[in-house]
């Protein structure tokens, strides 16, 4: 009898966008972000399929106004918009995991699962 395993699959790209946090006391700024898609899976899976469908999203808000793209301004608010796109396209057999974004030397990682 085989041992079970579960595989990781993550891909990343990188967008430059425009923020404003007004309640912070942010004003318009640009960030570059590093943002890594996460699924798993029981079985072996072409990534590069993986790396096309966060391309696809990720290309909406490069060079952009975050506020113009996602319903909200916080980087948090852009993880909940990337995991719900990705969960529509996710294929079969794969489970969306998580997404995270890199700013400068800092992360935020949303579970996708309950988004």
């Amino acid at each position: 009898m085989g041992v079970p395993y579960l595989l990781e699959y993550c891909v990343e790209k990188t967008a430059s966008v425009a923020m404003k946090i007004a309640r912070w006391g942010y004003g318009v700024h640009g960030h570059d972000l590093i943002i890594v898609a996460c699924w798993n899976a029981e079985k072996v899976y072409d990534i590069e399929k993986l790396d096309k469908l966060l391309a696809e999203i990720v290309e909406a808000i490069d060079h952009r106004a975050l506020w113009d793209v996602i319903d909200g301004e916080l980087i948090e608010d852009l993880l909940k918009y990337i995991c719900s796109r990705l969960g529509e396209v996710t294929p079969e057999g794969l489970n969306l995991d998580k997404v995270s974004v890199r700013v400068q030397n800092k992360m935020i990682t949303l579970g996708c699962e309950k988004v």
